[in-house]
């Protein structure tokens, strides 16, 4: 109903020409204030020019970022028995916490 009332307004403010010799009226119809032209084409411009740069930059990333993570650099020997120690160590020490622990048991109410 809003809708039909504001297209009659719309079409009572529009400008009637009457050609001097007679013929056809012409129907100049007003646009809307919130139709204009630059305030259509600025979200446009605002997703052209902003959003779809952000996107391809950020899918170049996650490719790049893809690609690094299939080709791990690969290790030396010595970087690999030094690993392997490391673990060894922390394998020792879990065991030696372990022990402790089964020593000193908690009091709980379960």
């Amino acid at each position: 109903m809003r809708r039909t009332l504001r297209r009659v307004r719309e079409i009572t403010r529009s400008s009637v020409q009457v050609h001097p010799y007679g013929g056809r009226p012409r129907v100049r119809h007003r646009l809307p204030k919130t139709a204009s032209v630059p305030g259509v084409l600025l979200p446009v411009v605002i997703i052209v020019v902003v959003a779809i740069p952000i996107l391809l930059l950020a899918y170049r990333a996650a490719t790049r970022s893809q690609a690094a993570g299939e080709h791990p650099v690969t290790e030396d020997p010595r970087t690999v028995e030094r690993t392997e120690q490391e673990f060894a160590a922390a394998e020792a020490y879990q065991e030696q916490w372990r022990e402790e622990e089964k020593k000193h048991q908690p009091d709980t109410l379960l």
